[in-house]
């Protein structure tokens, strides 16, 4: 690392975004600047005492141009050596202007927009998956209620509804399905139904440069929120976890962090793909506590640096709470000023 690294982080609402910098917190990278962005100016980030700087920015959803723009300034202000999206739509948003956020010698951590497009966009991640001979859950592409009815009744409930980027939510009647529709095409217009699987839930944290990885990390979910957010894992050895993530990260030359999502129904012995995260996942701490810190080798690899991969702790988790900071009026107030 040089001397004075500067890192522009984003998605300070979630839990991955606070994943990773606490996880370079913690990484030994000499005098690290953290500088942390969300759209929201009571992101829990703000208020971690993690960040050395923060703004609060517009959301890449509403103005991605004006989005773009701010964090251009932030780049130059801060002087950032490094971007890291640890949030959907701050990610989609870099990775298709990541041309024009490269400036000087800042790096940014995302994916050339094509590949961001094919691990992103569910429809499109399904169908290449397939192709490489993974088994992926029958879905159908809805846009109305009524296709949504014809679509749960052929695939056979319980259902699982998706957005086509983002938000999953698990639908055991009819009404259920109609509900989670609504809910998911109010954000995106459309939504996928898709047929559930029963089993075991798991993911493959993977590091890779052009296809060939140097760190997997897989982990056995316990606990999930409703949208499918990981409350509860532990690290596994698994390696028919691995190969499937490898095949994944090898056909599309992939560098960089990529989470892959899996259910085993073990009864059957058989595994399905159920999405990839072309981003660190919000059990991103867990590679840390494990002995890996994934963010952290991560940003040596990106800065040029050998990296020696230590062996990670089998059997090792983490439990999610909820637990309250104090803050001031003041404090929140201010926060809501600092734009770029």
């Amino acid at each position: 690392m040089t001397r004075n690294t500067s890192i522009l982080l984003t998605g300070m609402r979630h839990a991955s975004g606070l994943g990773v910098a606490r996880s370079l917190r913690e990484g030994n990278l000499g005098h690290l600047k953290l500088v942390g962005i969300d759209s929201d100016p009571l992101a829990p980030g703000f208020y971690s005492g993690l960040l050395d700087n923060f703004f609060v920015t517009v959301s890449p959803i509403g103005d991605e141009k004006r989005y773009v723009a701010q964090l251009k300034s932030i780049i130059q202000r801060e002087k950032c050596g490094l971007i890291i999206p640890a949030s959907d739509f701050d990610l989609m948003a870099i990775s298709k202007y990541r041309t024009t956020l490269s400036m000087g010698s800042t790096v940014v951590s995302a994916p050339e927009y094509g590949k961001m497009v094919v691990t992103r966009i569910k429809p499109r991640t399904f169908g290449f998956v397939s192709k490489l001979g993974i088994s992926v859950p029958e879905y159908q592409k809805v846009a109305n209620p009524r296709e949504l009815t014809k679509a749960a009744r052929a695939l056979g409930l319980p259902v699982v509804v998706k957005g086509p980027i983002t938000k999953t939510l698990v639908a055991h009647s009819l009404s259920e399905a109609r509900n989670a529709y609504d809910e998911i095409s109010n954000i995106f217009g459309t939504a996928i139904v898709q047929r559930y699987v029963e089993g075991a839930d798991y993911s493959v944290l993977t590091l890779s440069e052009e296809g060939k990885p140097y760190l997997n990390i897989c982990i056995r979910k316990f606990k999930t929120s409703k949208e499918g957010v990981t409350l509860c894992g532990v690290t596994i050895k698994n390696e028919s976890l691995k190969s499937l993530a490898g095949r994944i990260v090898a056909s599309l030359h992939w560098t960089g962090v990529i989470e892959s999502e899996w259910r085993w129904n073990g009864s059957a012995d058989e595994i399905h793909f159920i999405e990839t995260n072309p981003r660190f996942p919000a059990w991103t701490y867990l590679t840390t506590i494990a002995g890996a810190n994934a963010p952290s080798l991560l940003v040596r690899r990106l800065m040029g640096q050998k990296v020696e991969v230590p062996d990670h702790g089998i059997g090792v988790g983490f439990i999610r709470i909820d637990y309250d900071v104090p803050v001031m009026l003041n404090d929140i107030m201010d926060t809501s000023a600092r734009t770029p």
